[in-house]
């Protein structure tokens, strides 16, 4: 997942963008969704914007492995899930299950922090884990050619990055 802060200059709301990838047994990876759109809240910090981009990411995972349930038995109780952020704000919030920077957020964009802690930070067992969650710098992130202004140099990078191969 990743957010841009305050990217639209007329609203200054962010832009939260994802990428849900199908990973195979020897690593091999296939782009299985994406997004990208503007925030509908105003944030007040990188961190509270790098949030809602967690929760757009988050939200998009459960439906994509609802959907895979549906079409072919996909049990997605069986497999991990992983998140990649590049904002250490977000992901400590989210590996605590709290934050006082960011206690506002349940009021203001009803966005449960403990929510995310027990989706992402809790093994099937109940057991606490931060295995499931990784930082990421932005550079090495793919989803950053969905929510930041690039170069072209760079738009080919990030293509080749997440498996798009030009025609």
């Amino acid at each position: 997942t990743d957010g841009s802060h305050a990217a639209c200059k007329k609203t200054r709301r962010g832009t939260s963008g994802y990428l849900v990838y199908l990973v195979g047994p020897a690593g091999s990876r296939l782009c299985f969704d994406w997004a990208c759109k503007g925030q509908t809240a105003e944030s007040l910090s990188a961190g509270e914007t790098e949030l809602f981009a967690i929760v757009f990411g988050t939200k998009a995972v459960i439906r994509s492995s609802l959907v895979l349930n549906f079409l072919g038995g996909f049990d997605h109780e069986r497999y991990e899930k992983h998140l990649e952020s590049d904002s250490t704000v977000a992901l400590s919030a989210l590996r605590r299950g709290a934050s006082d920077g960011l206690r506002h957020v349940r009021r203001t964009a009803g966005i449960s922090i403990a929510w995310l802690h027990r989706v992402w930070c809790v093994d099937t067992n109940g057991n606490p884990t931060s295995k499931y969650t990784a930082h990421r710098n932005g550079k090495t992130l793919g989803v950053d050619a969905l929510t930041k202004a690039v170069s072209a140099d760079e738009i080919v990078r990030l293509h080749s990055f997440v498996g798009l191969t030009p025609t």
